[in-house]
């Protein structure tokens, strides 16, 4: 009988102890989630209000018509090399997708990442590969503030064709070649842009107002105010204006948004003081 009650405290104690063990967990995975959760939403705002931040300093600089804003967020990798650390990003109404842009760095913000973004960009709508615009400086950088327009291109042509023997699977990206064209006058800067943007083999799907769908190849242009204010941003479509001396606004994505400028201000920002005209194409 003895033994028997012993059996049956034992039972009831390793059922006690049990029942504590799991009540604890119970707590502490609702602790971490809590947490975690906590911690995704700060995250998110930080980079809502990063985006906020320069998209109004980019409206001080640049005569904007319209901004649409990207309210998805969404995190993404890079498929072919996983290892990379996912990156967010924003998702526009249109489904194109539009990376926020990394604070400058430097003494007085004197290197920005306008032009790493804008490849990044490429590279996550073109090749669904998405990583951070700091990391396009491992493909190619140089010492200027920002980057130089062959700078990027070196860096698109390597993200594009690299391939690795202890990858198993095969690049993403497309197949084809990125060029820089420097038109001589502002109507062939805008005829260039549409024609690589609308007949360019990249595929990129884009949902229009008009609920229609085209395919898109997205074109990296610079455009510069002054002197000393330079900025790459990502072109995606056009639409009509009668009122535009080209008959255009134009579509781009840009600091995790999408601006929408006349085709006037795109050409004359476009004419840049000390490099001319500049955009970067995908045949």
């Amino acid at each position: 009988m003895k033994n028997l009650v012993s059996v049956f405290s034992l039972i009831y104690y390793s059922c006690k102890i049990l029942l504590i063990v799991l009540l604890f967990n119970w707590w502490m995975d609702g602790a971490f989630a809590s947490s975690s959760t906590s911690t995704d939403e700060k995250v998110v705002q930080e980079l809502i209000d990063q985006r906020d931040s320069f998209s109004l300093l980019g409206d001080e600089t640049f005569e904007f018509k319209e901004t649409i804003n990207c309210t998805q967020i969404v995190s993404g990798r890079d498929p072919y090399l996983n290892r990379r650390a996912p990156v967010r990003y924003f998702v526009c109404p249109d489904g194109t997708s539009s990376i926020p842009q990394p604070d400058s760095t430097g003494s007085g913000g004197w290197n920005g990442y306008c032009g790493q973004t804008a490849v990044a960009n490429a590279a996550g709508m073109m090749c669904k590969r998405y990583f951070a615009p700091q990391t396009v400086d491992t493909y190619a950088t140089d010492i200027t503030p920002g980057t130089l327009p062959g700078t990027n291109v070196l860096a698109l042509k390597k993200i594009f064709t690299e391939s690795y023997t202890n990858v198993r699977q095969a690049n993403p990206c497309p197949k084809g070649a990125w060029k820089l064209r420097n038109p001589w006058s502002k109507k062939g800067f805008i005829d260039g842009i549409k024609r690589e943007l609308w007949q360019g083999p990249g595929k990129v799907q884009r949902n229009r107002l008009n609920g229609t769908k085209i395919s898109i190849t997205p074109v990296l242009v610079l455009i510069g105010s002054g002197i000393d204010k330079l900025h790459w941003l990502t072109v995606v479509d056009f639409r009509q204006n009668p009122q535009d001396l080209f008959g255009c606004d134009v579509v781009m994505n840009t600091w995790g948004t999408q601006k929408l400028m006349t085709c006037e201000n795109l050409a004359a920002y476009g004419n840049t003081l000390l490099l001319g005209f500049n955009y970067i194409a995908f045949q």
